[in-house]
């Protein structure tokens, strides 16, 4: 009995083996430094942002560590004590000299360009585009920063140009992805103490940023001064807690809408607390006003002017939230972290609002799970059936809207509702329907593969219309034109795909966007890994006009400018909705 039962123990044990490989494959082993310090002095602050700069410059163009060669991580944490000992920014400078010179410019040969995305994209004679946008890299010339001797050698690296990157930390492996990936970056638990680690993580997530964000120049604040400013930020915190929120603190400072961190104790979702109160909101004239609430919810109204929650006046979340999540204005901070203002700490929380004039503290329940605004409005024939209305994100699959616009197609007019995020992508398919002939909506930077900070836009490669989608291979249908008004709705919740779509579809003849400026955050994400389970994501695609026109951080100008009012949502009323048929009965094009 036990001869026959060992092979099944030995089948188990390989079974046991396979899957624990599988689990963990994603994780490195552990690093860890011998750094422990919590309290940099300005000379240390300095040395270690010079660390920074230089450690981001190689990481990402040093043969030796795009090859996969190097493990730059544990390299750095095993040069910054040195650095950190320098009692003054020269000494720092000769251990950064003398720790380049264990890294040769050995004599790259030319090596064959690697095939990119675009050489699929472009035809043969096709204009790479007028938007070529290069990094500043003035401070590799400045001997001022950094000495003669390493600027000297930053200056010779800077002319190496390496296409190979599928083992880089920073790579292009992936034939059909425009994006940087992150995939070779590694996360791993360590001991928060461990002040070395802490500082990987921020160096990591700075330069990744520095260059291969389209959006570098357009950060809140200066991107060298946030690095100067976190260096010690980042050190002081000595919980996992302070530790993701320093990181959230510089990370804000982007504007960068795209910009999600999650972490393993969830430091950033449940930010003041894991109890939701059961209303969606909106940001109204400087005030916060109950957009609608839950069938349980029986305190709070829609039309109420919320005050203080948890005894916290509304200004006091507003601006606090407004320095750890990132948007461009603190205007649109509830587009970002609506969830996390509406927490309380507690199940049964006391919640101050204005209401007819009243100020009322309010006892109100809350809940576990998160209220989410409902769309009274169904897709489908409105205003008596002579009005067709599409919301997208309610949408199960293309096929319902090609149902949708075959029951539209003798309507006056048509409403496509962009305040949330679309459930299926439909602007090329609704291009179809609204615009005669192919038009280009937008340009893309994509990054340069071979040279990191830059990034390129080629010209004609977005567009929609009559005809695109089969000139494109996407679909060989026709579709018949659509001779109505076309309303597009948008505000400060209309977020990448939903603000490309708006910019799409409004390149139709007929075509009114109502509401207010979006989110200004569009453009595919990049996602990179940090020590201690922390996963940040970023815009890695820019987004402009055909023209060049910034929409990141600006968001879009609607045509006719329209928002609720808290006298509107008391009534149940959809303001923008009522200005769009409005519109359709009443066009006026000269905005």
């Amino acid at each position: 009995m036990k001869k026959k039962l060992l092979p099944l123990v030995l089948i188990g044990l390989a079974v046991l083996c396979v899957c624990a490989a599988f689990f963990f494959r994603d994780y490195a082993v552990p690093l860890h430094s011998d750094v422990r310090i919590t309290s940099p002095s300005d000379t240390q602050t300095d040395s270690l942002y010079r660390l920074c700069k230089i450690w981001g410059y190689m990481k990402y163009r040093h043969p030796d560590i795009v090859s996969g060669k190097t493990d730059w991580d544990q390299e750095l944490l095993d040069i910054m004590p040195e650095v950190l000992n320098a009692d003054t920014s020269s000494e720092a400078e000769q251990v950064l000299y003398g720790w380049l010179e264990g890294y040769p410019l050995h004599d790259v040969e030319e090596e064959p360009k690697r095939p990119s995305v675009l050489d699929d994209l472009l035809r043969p004679g096709d204009p790479v585009g007028s938007m070529y946008t290069e990094p500043d890299e003035s401070w590799i010339h400045d001997p001022g920063l950094f000495g003669e001797e390493i600027t000297t050698y930053l200056s010779e690296l800077s002319e190496i140009s390496i296409s190979d990157r599928d083992k880089a930390y920073a790579s292009f492996s992936k034939r059909y992805d425009l994006r940087v990936s992150f995939e070779n970056e590694n996360t791993f638990d360590f001991d928060i103490n461990d002040s070395g680690v802490k500082l990987l993580a921020l160096f990591r997530f700075w330069n990744a940023y520095e260059y291969y964000s389209p959006y570098i120049q357009l950060t809140k604040t200066d991107w060298d001064s946030v690095l100067l400013s976190a260096i010690p930020e980042v050190l002081s915190s000595d919980t996992y807690e302070e530790y993701v929120r320093s990181i959230a603190r510089a990370a804000a400072q982007t504007g960068d809408a795209h910009i999600f961190i999650k972490d393993r104790q969830h430091v950033m979702w449940y930010f003041y607390g894991k109890y939701f109160l059961q209303c969606s909101v909106k940001y109204l004239d400087g005030q916060v006003v109950v957009r609608q609430t839950a069938v349980s919810e029986e305190n709070l109204m829609p039309g109420d002017i919320l005050l203080q929650i948890d005894g916290t006046p509304v200004e006091d979340r507003l601006d606090e939230l407004y320095s750890f999540y990132a948007v461009s204005r603190p205007e649109k901070i509830l587009g970002q972290a609506e969830p996390q203002f509406l927490q309380t700490r507690e199940e049964n929380a006391v919640v101050t609002v204005l209401r007819d004039g009243r100020e009322l503290d309010l006892h109100v329940t809350a809940s576990r799970q998160r209220f989410r605004y409902d769309n009274p409005l169904q897709s489908g024939l409105i205003y008596n059936d002579r009005i067709g209305y599409i919301d997208p994100s309610s949408l199960k699959d293309e096929e319902e809207l090609h149902d949708l616009m075959e029951t539209f197609s003798q309507t006056d007019g048509l409403i496509i509702d962009m305040r949330r995020y679309p459930s299926v992508p439909v602007l090329y398919l609704l291009g179809e329907y609204l615009i005669p002939e192919p038009r280009e909506f937008a340009r893309m930077a994509i990054p340069d593969q071979e040279q990191p900070g830059y990034f390129y836009s080629p010209e004609g490669l977005y567009c929609c219309g009559s005809g695109w989608m089969s000139m494109t291979g996407m679909d060989k249908g026709e579709y018949p034109h659509y001779n109505g008004e076309v309303i597009l709705l948008m505000d400060e919740n209309s977020k990448s795909q939903s603000e490309f779509t708006v910019m799409a579809l409004r390149q139709s003849d007929n075509a009114t966007v109502v509401g207010s400026s979006s989110a200004g955050a569009d453009g595919d994400i990049a996602t990179l890994e940090l020590p201690g389970f922390v996963t940040v994501t970023f815009s890695g695609i820019g987004v402009y006009t055909p023209a060049g026109d910034i929409t990141q951080g600006v968001g879009l100008t609607p045509d006719v400018i329209c928002t609720p009012t808290p006298e509107g949502l008391a009534q149940g009323r959809d303001e923008l909705v009522e200005k769009g048929i409005e519109l359709i009965y009443a066009p006026d094009k000269k905005f």
